[in-house]
């Protein structure tokens, strides 16, 4: 399942683009935001949910959706979609997934989805077999390998990468980060913290101990959690 945010200001856009999508059984329109600070609520309240990909009008009150790229980065592929063709070029500069022109007809709404699909399956092989993932922080990304990465830290809308010789705070949700990791070797313990399970150095009444830090694990799973944290990484 695709969790699609809209943000759109104009209801029958709105409209036309949940019509658009509703023949897709795998793409989920989690909400409808009328602007970017509307958006921020939403994530802010939902920050433990999954955002897959973002449908974003240029022309919007407020921050317009050129500035809301620029400004805060977020690990999600972004679908601009606006009646004008002007900003075209500048959408594909910040790598924009795709680019609608307003009214949208359904074959090329399709063809949309299908880059988006081929995108986001992409992207999980790619962390399945690779040894490192891209991290966007602040206006820098950089390659970290997931042997450096101790835990990983939500705060508020953020989360904090704690690896061995440096910090990277990013945009993003403890469970989109938990999605691209490799589960053999990571797992959340609490709602929280995700650990590296290779850096554990004891598990003792009923927290975790790394690197100097203690982690409590979450009571209501701590048995799968500890049986997990056992199990040899491949």
């Amino acid at each position: 399942m695709i969790n699609c945010v809209i943000i759109e200001d104009e209801p029958l856009a709105q409209l036309g683009l949940l019509n658009l999508i509703k023949p897709f059984e795998n793409l989920h329109p989690m909400v409808v935001c009328d602007d970017v600070a509307d958006f921020l609520s939403f994530r802010e309240a939902n920050s433990e949910k999954n955002i897959d990909l973002i449908f974003l009008d240029i022309e919007l009150p407020g921050m317009n959706g050129i500035d809301f790229i620029r400004k805060i980065p977020l690990d999600v592929p972004i679908v601009i979609t606006t009646a004008y063709n002007q900003y075209a070029i500048e959408g594909y500069e910040l790598n924009v997934l795709d680019y609608l022109l307003k009214p949208t007809s359904k074959d090329r709404f399709r063809q949309t989805v299908s880059k988006v699909e081929s995108y986001i399956n992409y992207h999980k092989s790619a962390s399945a077999e690779h040894r490192f993932i891209y991290i966007r922080s602040e206006k820098i990304i950089e390659k970290v390998t997931f042997d450096e990465i101790v835990m990983i830290e939500a705060m508020r809308n953020y989360v904090i990468y704690h690896c061995e010789k440096r910090k990277l705070i990013c945009y993003n949700s403890l469970k989109n980060v938990e999605s691209e990791l490799p589960q053999n070797k990571f797992i959340k313990v609490q709602k929280s913290f995700i650990v590296n399970k290779s850096k554990v150095s004891k598990i003792e009444k009923g927290q975790v101990h790394i690197k100097g830090k203690s982690i409590s694990i979450n009571r209501e799973n701590k048995n799968e959690i500890v049986k997990k944290l056992l199990e040899k990484t491949s």
